[in-house]
């Protein structure tokens, strides 16, 4: 009885096929783009091009949605965007050199790093992204 069980078991396992892929489906198949992810500050004094996107209250969810609107407008792709708003225990007090106490982290695609590059974001520093996602 086992043999004919073991044997069943063969004649569906060689039945099942795959269909071997051939080159040109192999090509149509889109290449997933590799993940990079960052993290940078925002300059006191509001001088940051994205500022003027910042609620003046810093809530959390107007900090989200400027941040976005801002980054859409730069056509940025963003894949997650995360707000440490207690980044910074403590900060100094100059303009263009100290930071706010928050710290902005984004996921985009490998391909968006140089536009990020371009709008030059203070202390941009590229992260783990399983750390901070």
């Amino acid at each position: 009885m086992k043999f004919v069980y073991l044997l069943f078991l063969v004649l569906v396992a060689s039945c099942q096929s795959q269909k071997p892929s051939t080159p040109s489906q192999q090509a149509e198949a889109p290449a997933q783009e590799s993940e990079v992810c960052v993290g940078f500050d925002q300059r006191q004094c509001g001088i940051d091009d994205f500022s003027n996107y910042l609620p003046k209250d810093r809530n959390t969810d107007g900090m989200f949605a400027g941040m976005q609107r801002f980054l859409d407008e730069a056509n940025v792709k963003v894949l997650h965007m995360r707000i440490d708003m207690k980044f910074y225990e403590i900060v100094c007090s100059a303009c263009d050199v100290c930071p706010e106490q928050h710290r902005f982290f984004l996921s985009v695609p490998s391909s968006e790093l140089a536009k990020l590059k371009n709008i030059n974001l203070m202390n941009m520093t590229t992260v783990d992204c399983l750390e901070h996602f």
